[in-house]
Parts: structure tokens; C-alpha cells; sequence
């Protein structure tokens, strides 16, 4: 019996051997790194050497296993085995595994692509499993962070942004009274007029929290704490996250008086040092509560290009600048049009980001004749950016309008940047005429194409390909307004 033991067991080193290695020296190259890597970290890209142990580990070990390591003495194994069950046997209860470790807050290291920080063991399970959680879920987690003393990261954001519930309305008062970040948002957004001294007490012109508050719950008792914070805010050099949200705050009201307020960011002088930003800030916010400000909204943006929008909506669109286009367009069209005929002579033009150049250049084409159209374009094509323009030169290839023909030859021939000299090109042959392609081979044979780093090799490269290849310039979000044009 003793020999068939032995021989069992030189078996299964035999075929661990043959199979590679065990998870425990796997684990102990983890316990060793002392840090949880993604599986490509630093700007380039490099593959990590961290994870790829990681990705071996998930070869060799059972469910057992993983559940086994989760109480390791390792902060990194503990992350890597919670990472290994949701990848690995996502049936697992995840959730149920979770809760029992909210209060795991040893220190990590961490890289994520090229950022480096520290971050709680607790904080990267939850950040495992949000996006899969349910709304009663979170009011789970989230009445335990309220409740146990804690430092959790994920506390501030689920207090500002997650589902709550009433029993969660005590707990969250005392945090927000000693000053827990997130907290008086969280208490803001329950609505209950007996928290207003709550929150009214710890408004300031430094505490992002409370104007986030209010304009959470703008119940009017507070709009005189904000107006008689403008004066500060207005004479504010530079830019701040708190002038930000200052403005938000105050445009959340909806009322005459707040529009006042929003509308003296407009007569500032030229010359105040941070115009531009108080400007941005006050537009933005007129546009999150536009319903309430429409003729504001005008004024703004005869004023001003509009700010650069995050991007929003689906690859179909529409995106957040063709919905404020949209309802402006509802309350009055004619003046949109004379807006938007007057945003491609304004001297700010390079200040329009992709999607309103597009946004406006679809208006045009949509209400006028191409013709009166490209006259309105080509203005902008002569100013753009080297980011700007591509989109204007999309149309153009796709139109092919005889008034843009000068406009791209200056381009093409200006010492500029070599992607506007190559954008130019391109959208002139994409126009698929003789003339204009032996008319550009002259010029480069003349030397009056500047050569512009590697911008004229470039036309050359361009002017020798097969004229089916040539269809102008793309642009990523050209790409998918194409293909809505198409669609319709």
C-alpha cells in the first residue's frame, strides 16, 4: 500500500510537471510584485509581466482556489483571485463575496495603463463588480459604508451618484455635518427642506461639495447665498472646478434672477485676464438647463463658439450639439441660421470643436442651396484648423462645390501644417477632375508646393496613387456621419 502511494504521488508531480507549473509558484511571483497591473500599462503599451503570471495563474487554478486566496496575506493576490472568479466562474456569488470584504481597506499599489496610485483593497473588489450591480445592490453596499467607520474612495462616489434609500437619510446627515466628502450632495439630493441649514452653513466659494448641493436641491432659500458669492466668482482669475460648478448651481434655479447673473459673465471686459473661462463655464451651464434659458442661450453663443461637449449619445447619434442646435432651431430659425452663418467669420472659429462643426455645416446644407451653403463653408475652410479641417474638406470631396476649388489650392500651397497640406490635396482629387490633378502635378513640379516637413512627399505619394483610391479626407466622427447620411 505504502509503494502505491508513493508512486501515486510521483504520478501527480509527474503530470504537474507535464502540465506546467502549480498555482503556488504563480502565487508567489504575485505576493512578490507587490502590485496590480492591467494587462498593458505605461503610454506605450507594454505588455505586463505582473499580469501575464496573473493570466497563467487562471490556467492552473479551480474555483476552490481562487475562493482560498482571496483571504491570502497578499493585497495583490486577494485582487487578482476576486478579478479570476468573475473572469473564470462568474456563477461564483460575487456579491455575496464581496460584502464580507467591504471593510478590506489595506493599501495597493496599482498601474492602470500609465496611472499610478495607491488605492484600498475594498475600493478595486467594488470597482470589479459595479458596473453588474443592481440599484438595490448598491443601497446595500452603500448602507454599510454610511454606517461603519471608513476611508473608501467608492463612499464618495456612491453618495453622489448611486441609488439611496430613506434609512440611509441619518446616517448620511452626520457625515455631511462632519464635512465627509460627497455627503452633503447625497443630502441634498434626498430633498427635505429640514436639511437646508445643513447645507446653507458649509456653502463656499472653495467647497465644490456645496454648490454641487445646490444645484442638487435650488430651493430658493439658498439663491441668495449663491448672488451674494457672484462679485467673487466674477473677479476670479484663472479657472477653477469650483467657478465651475458655481455656475451650474446658479442655472439650476431656472428664474430671471439667475439668468441675470449667468448673463453678467458677458459684460466683462474684453480684457479680464479669464473672460474665456468664465464664459465657457456660464455657456455650459446655460446649455445643462437650456429649457429655462433660451433667449440666454442666443446670447451666448452669438457670443462665443460653442464649448467643446463631452461626447455623448451612440455612434448613431444625435450627439449634444445637435440637440441644442435642434432646440434652438424650435424656438427660433431664423436666428439660428444668422448664428450659425455668423460662426464661420468669427476670429474665435478655431475655438469649434468636430461634432459642431458638423452640427452647423448639416443646418446649411439642410436649408440652403449648396451653393449659398459652401459660401458660408468655405469661410471656415479657409480658417481652419489642422483639426477642423478634414471635417470641412469631407464635405467639400463629398459636394464638390467649384467656390471651395480656391480655398483648397491656398491651403495646399500656404507653409502650414503638413496634415492641412495633405488634407487639401486630398479632398482636391477627390473632386475627380483632370484639370485639377495636372494643375497640383504642376505645382509640384514647379516647387510652389512648400515642402513642409514630410507634407509635400506626401502629395507626391498622393498624386501617383490610382484616382479610385482618392475620396478625400476622413475623420473618425466623419466616418459615422457619413454613414447616418447614407442610412437616410
Amino acid at each position: 500500500m505504502r509503494t502505491v502511494s508513493i508512486l501515486a504521488a510521483a504520478a501527480a508531480v509527474f503530470l504537474v510537471g507535464c502540465e506546467g507549473r502549480g498555482p503556488e509558484p504563480l502565487v508567489e511571483e504575485l505576493r512578490t510584485a507587490n502590485r496590480v497591473e492591467s494587462a498593458s500599462i505605461y503610454e506605450e503599451g507594454a505588455p505586463s509581466k505582473v499580469h501575464a503570471v496573473y493570466e497563467k495563474l487562471l490556467q492552473t487554478t479551480s474555483r476552490e482556489d481562487l475562493v482560498r486566496l482571496l483571504d491570502d496575506k497578499s493585497p495583490v493576490v486577494r485582487v487578482y483571485a476576486f478579478w479570476g472568479l468573475k473572469a473564470k466562474f462568474p456563477a461564483v456569488d460575487l456579491f455575496g463575496l464581496l460584502k464580507v470584504r467591504l471593510g478590506d481597506s489595506t493599501p495597493v499599489e496599482t498601474l492602470f495603463g500609465c496611472i499610478e496610485e495607491t488605492q484600498q483593497v475594498a475600493d478595486l473588489l467594488i470597482r470589479t463588480l459595479e458596473e453588474e450591480l443592481t440599484p438595490e445592490q448598491k443601497r446595500e453596499l452603500l448602507t454599510w459604508m454610511v454606517r461603519h467607520p471608513n476611508n473608501l474612495a467608492t463612499r464618495e462616489r456612491a453618495l453622489r451618484q448611486w441609488p439611496l434609500s430613506p434609512k440611509h437619510h441619518a446616517p448620511v446627515r452626520k457625515l455631511a455635518e462632519a464635512g465627509a466628502a460627497g455627503a452633503l450632495v447625497a443630502l441634498a439630493r434626498f430633498g427635505d427642506d429640514a436639511d437646508l441649514p445643513v447645507i446653507a452653513r458649509q456653502i463656499g466659494a472653495d467647497s465644490f461639495d456645496s454648490l454641487e448641493a445646490v444645484e442638487r436641491n435650488p430651493r430658493p432659500a439658498l439663491f441668495p447665498i449663491l448672488a451674494a458669492m457672484h462679485r467673487h466668482f466674477l473677479d476670479m482669475d484663472g479657472r477653477s472646478s469650483e467657478m465651475e460648478q458655481y455656475y451650474r448651481a446658479v442655472a439650476a434655479f431656472r428664474t430671471p434672477a439667475a439668468a441675470k447673473l449667468l448673463a453678467a459673465v458677458l459684460e466683462t471686459p474684453s480684457t479680464h485676464e479669464s473672460r474665456s473661462y468664465h464664459i465657457q463655464f456660464a455657456f455650459e451651464a446655460v446649455i445643462a438647463y437650456r429649457d429655462a434659458y433660451t433667449d440666454l442661450l442666443f446670447r451666448f453663443w452669438e457670443s462665443s463658439a460653442l464649448p467643446h461637449l463631452a461626447y455623448s449619445g451612440p455612434a448613431e447619434g444625435p450627439y449634444e450639439e445637435d440637440r441644442i442646435i435642434a432646440d434652438l432651431w424650435k424656438a427660433d430659425s431664423q436666428r439660428t441660421m444668422r448664428v450659425i452663418r455668423s460662426q464661420f467669420g468669427r476670429e474665435d472659429f478655431h475655438n469649434h470643436s468636430e461634432l459642431a462643426l458638423h452640427a452647423m455645416v448639416r443646418v446649411l446644407l439642410r436649408e440652403l442651396k449648396p451653393d449659398e451653403a459652401f459660401a458660408v463653408i468655405n469661410r471656415g475652410l479657409a480658417a481652419a484648423t489642422v483639426h477642423q479641417l478634414p471635417v470641412l474638406a469631407g464635405y467639400a470631396a463629398r459636394y464638390r462645390p467649384d467656390s471651395s476649388i480656391p480655398v483648397l489650392f491656398d491651403r495646399l500651397l500656404k507653409p502650414d501644417n503638413p496634415h492641412v497640406q495633405v488634407s487639401a490635396a486630398q479632398t482636391i482629387l477627390a473632386y475627380g477632375r483632370k484639370d485639377l490633378r495636372e494643375r497640383m502635378q504642376r505645382l509640384l513640379a514647379e516647387g510652389a508646393i512648400p515642402k513642409n516637413d514630410w507634407g509635400r512627399d506626401r502629395v507626391r505619394e498622393i498624386l501617383q496613387s490610382p484616382p479610385a483610391d482618392q475620396t478625400g479626407p476622413k475623420t473618425w466622427i466623419g466616418t459615422v456621419i457619413e454613414k447616418r447620411i447614407e442610412r437616410r
